[in-house]
């Protein structure tokens, strides 16, 4: 079986989710390819890129300029490339204008190039539905051929049909093989916007044991209490309400402290935040890091938070993986009823579980969790083996081949 990967951009320190699902099923020896619209320029890259060497099997576009004169010469070069080569596809291609624009169009041409030379996959699998709508164009042309599998996060399920319309994926849906939503809820969304259920897969992110596992230490008495969130400075991480949270916490408190390990637009004004009610002592604003110096940050916490909340503009999680990967390190997690984040945290039994922006709930719950150490160490160590039972990355990177392989028997 060869399967081709779509993405936006690789590789996203971020998104571990992504590279665990692609070293996994190269581990379970099947061949991949990368395609990537946009080379991630950042000096954090994974180890997993290098010691797979994923740099081989990665395949980015040359970067479209700006300049409008250059842009209709790259246009140019693209089409007669492809008239040499696949004369077939620029004649499919004005079939897709009729639900797309020009420049969308010249955009896809453009990609198209880098599978000039590709024999046919088994597998087309896209990473964001935007991502899907790509692939499903580059079928659609006849530029590659395959079973084509969109995976759906978060933000481009329920942002991007908010802004766009319900309509949004429409005909993704009508000429895709299989969506993947990752909680029921994201699986409700994707049947209200009109994909056809039997297409539809709950497939959960997972989390690799050999990395997370708890190496703690006893803390002496009268060290300070860690709480920790992981998460991108945007609206829907909640963070802000977290800042306000520990205020008020740290006012009955005096023992505790709170990290998040992030970056986003909202730094400055989460900083400022953090200023103006004088907890620059309680709350440290770090920079994203390796996964390997983050597992570190999580030996030394107490309690996670994950504060998830609707933005303004729609947006919403899917499922965090970062609750997935404190779990697995037996911490007891703080979150809020929001999206799939239910599904991963059992409330009362692996952490709590409070309504989105109710910062008393949220106050109420961490302080319980701070009274009472012993909750702690039972809520972490049923989160751990619920975790290792049903989110282990190789049990779930196998469950995909198997789905794989239905889709290409059919």
């Amino acid at each position: 079986m060869k399967i081709a990967f779509i993405l936006n951009s690789f590789p996203v320190i971020t998104e571990t989710f992504i590279l665990n699902q692609i070293t996994g099923i190269i581990d379970l020896g099947y061949e991949i390819d990368i395609f990537a619209r946009h080379k991630n320029k950042t000096s954090l890259v994974q180890p997993e890129v290098e010691k797979y060497k994923l740099n081989d099997k990665i395949h980015y576009p040359g970067k479209l300029t700006r300049n409008k004169v250059l842009l209709f010469i790259q246009a140019v070069y693209s089409i007669f490339k492809l008239l040499l080569n696949k004369p077939v596809t620029i004649i499919n291609s004005l079939k897709i204008l009729k639900y797309s624009s020009l420049k969308d169009l010249l955009k896809v041409l453009h990609f198209s190039i880098l599978f000039l030379d590709k024999k046919q996959y088994d597998i087309i699998h896209c990473h964001y539905g935007y991502v899907g709508i790509i692939g499903q164009r580059l079928k659609e042309i006849g530029i590659i051929k395959g079973k084509l599998v969109t995976t759906f996060y978060g933000s481009d399920l329920f942002s991007l049909t908010k802004e766009h319309g319900p309509s949004f994926y429409s005909n993704l849906f009508d000429k895709g093989d299989s969506f993947i939503a990752l909680s029921k809820s994201m699986k409700n969304k994707l049947l209200e916007l009109g994909c056809r259920e039997e297409k539809i897969k709950i497939h959960h992110l997972g989390v690799d044991f050999n990395k997370f596992t708890p190496v703690r230490t006893k803390k002496e008495n009268g060290t300070d209490l860690t709480i920790l969130s992981i998460a991108r400075l945007v609206p829907k991480k909640g963070i802000e309400y977290a800042i306000k949270v520990i205020d008020e916490l740290s006012k009955k408190h005096s023992n505790i402290r709170y990290l998040v390990i992030g970056d986003g637009y909202l730094r400055n004004e989460l900083e400022k935040l953090v200023s103006e009610l004088n907890l620059s002592d309680r709350i440290n604003l770090l920079d994203s890091m390796p996964h390997e110096n983050i597992i570190d940050y999580l030996n030394q916490t107490d309690i996670f938070l994950a504060p998830s909340l609707e933005a303004e503009n729609g947006d919403q999680e899917g499922t965090p993986v970062v609750i997935l990967e404190a779990l697995a390190m037996s911490i007891p997690v703080v979150a809020t009823k929001h999206s799939g984040i239910p599904e991963l945290v059992s409330d009362n039994e692996t952490g709590f579980i409070v309504a989105e922006k109710n910062t008393e709930a949220l106050i109420e719950k961490l302080s319980y969790l701070i009274l009472n150490p012993e909750l702690r160490n039972k809520f972490g160590q049923t989160g751990r083996s619920r975790i290792m039972k049903n989110f282990s990355i190789n049990l779930l990177n196998r469950q995909l081949i198997q789905l794989y392989f239905q889709l290409s028997e059919n």
